[in-house]
This record gives C-alpha cells, structure tokens and sequence, in this order.
C-alpha cells in the first residue's frame, strides 16, 4: 500500500489527515456539536489538539470557520 501512495505522490498520513478535515467541516456545518465533541468524534483527547489541527489544515479556528 505505501508504494502504491508513493506512486501517487501522497502518504498515508496525508490521507489520514484529509479524511479527519473533511469530517471535521462536515460536522461544524451541519451540527450543532460543540468543538470538544467534535475533537472526541475525531479521536483527539484534548480539544486544543484538535483545534491546532484543525488550524492546520485551513487556516481558520473551527470556531471562525463555523461562522
């Protein structure tokens, strides 16, 4: 599996991490989970982590973006 990412020029973290933002704006844009419930759903132990995370992959907090 990890040669087949290489060839496609991603890596399976990369992977992990797009399928945890996309989770992540779903569920701001259509619940109404708060930030801490969200980083649980997301397997993150501490909301900040969570947020730093989200910050990560676009810029915004989760709390800017849900707005």
């Amino acid at each position: 599996m990890r040669r087949k990412l290489k060839e496609q020029g991603v890596t399976f973290q990369q992977l992990v991490n797009e399928e945890q933002s996309k989770k992540a704006r779903h569920y701001l844009l259509t619940t109404e989970f708060n930030i801490e419930q969200i980083s649980t759903r997301l397997g993150y132990s501490e909301s900040a982590s969570f947020i730093h995370a989200f910050k990560r992959w676009t810029g915004k907090t989760p709390k800017y973006y849900r707005a």
